[in-house]
């Protein structure tokens, strides 16, 4: 009786030690997946910030190119006018003068409307070129936040097709882990059930 006592003893620990092993490592894998599914998610969601922040810039610039085209055309308008007007405008006037004995003479001087449309012609092409250049290094910029932003889109994409997968083969883990762990536990207590009442026979 006493060497029977002893093995069902010893039987009945091993038995609940395993039965802790399990429900432990039943326990961390869902910790584990639970962590990862979260470290994915928050990912996920910074991703999704950035594509917001790239899609924001994205906007101000295009409103910005609009703003500096409008700009654009209407000096190149105003050259254009100046131009016109610089043209048709004579570089000199005749100005008739009286003499003191009483004839009259005419000189010749620099019309000053000519010199006003020509000093306002080059102020609006100094302009004009600054606004080019802007144009351009706007519109560059402008290029350059649409391909990130197509990058940003497409690598969020990748990581929500990659997210689910992982997630689903966590969840089937978890759900294999949880059922083997309910299996086991069930075989566990009908053997220590066993090992008992025969232990006190």
């Amino acid at each position: 009786m006493g060497l029977f006592s002893s093995e069902a003893h010893v039987s009945l620990d091993t038995v609940r030690r395993f039965k802790e092993e399990v429900n432990a490592f039943s326990s961390e894998t869902n910790n584990v997946a639970s962590t990862i599914s979260k470290q994915i998610n928050e990912g996920l969601e910074e991703a999704a910030q950035k594509v917001k922040t790239f899609e924001k810039l994205k906007n101000e610039c295009s409103e910005l190119y609009e703003e500096i085209k409008k700009r654009k055309s209407e000096l190149e308008q105003l050259v254009h006018s100046l131009e016109e007007q610089l043209s048709s405008t004579p570089k000199e006037i005749e100005i008739e003068k009286k003499n003191s004995d009483g004839s009259v003479s005419t000189e010749t001087k620099p019309n000053p409307e000519y010199a006003r449309i020509q000093k306002d012609l080059k102020e609006a092409k100094a302009k004009l070129s600054k606004i080019k250049d802007l144009s351009w290094k706007v519109y560059n910029k402008k290029s350059e936040l649409d391909r990130l932003t197509s990058q940003a889109y497409e690598y969020t994409s990748k990581i929500e097709s990659q997210s689910k997968k992982v997630n689903s083969s966590f969840n089937e883990l978890q759900s294999k882990a949880n059922i083997a762990e309910s299996s086991i536990s069930r075989t566990c207590d009908a053997v220590e059930k066993y090992i008992s009442v025969n232990l006190y026979k």
